[in-house]
């Protein structure tokens, strides 16, 4: 899995530009779309096998030396097994995130009595959400082995038990 890392790394930064000073989630987005693009040949909306081929791997010599090729896209990140990537899944290779947050829920206040249950939730939607992590006072809680805070993961809710 690290080489296959390194070789989409190396994918993104062979498009114009050059090589990558953390770009935003916008520029990666654009990145991707205009990779994906580039790549429909038959301009049909999903990559092929053969669409894949046309990557050519000679502009940085040290990424010829990869393990992985282009292929590897439908090996990885073909989720449903149909042996072409779409646009969603292309994007979800390269980790093409839209996340939003309503206005309205940026900020929310809970006043909890001690000794009580609480659940505090985090509002983000979106395709690819990362994990949630919550803190008190710089101390993450997500791992901690605390027997009255749990944290269920899969909707992003802290659970504090009393």
């Amino acid at each position: 899995m690290a080489e296959y890392n390194r070789l989409k790394a190396a994918l993104l930064d062979m498009r114009p530009g050059g090589r990558s000073q953390q770009r935003d989630m916008e520029e990666r987005r654009s990145l991707v779309d205009a990779m994906f693009k580039h790549l429909d040949a038959d301009e049909d909306g999903r990559l092929v096998g053969d669409e894949l081929d046309q990557i050519s791997m000679k502009q940085h010599p040290e990424d010829r030396l990869l393990e992985c090729t282009p292929q590897d896209l439908l090996r990885y990140d073909d989720y449903n097994n149909d042996r072409h990537l779409s646009r969603h899944e292309f994007y979800m290779a390269f980790q093409v995130v839209q996340l939003s947050l309503p206005e309205d829920q940026s900020v929310s206040v809970s006043t909890v009595t001690v000794g009580l249950s609480a659940v505090l939730t985090c509002a983000i939607q979106g395709t690819l959400r990362p994990p949630i992590i919550w803190k008190r006072n710089g101390v993450v809680l997500n791992f901690l082995d605390l027997e009255d805070i749990n944290d269920f993961g899969d909707d992003g809710s802290l659970y504090i038990l009393r």
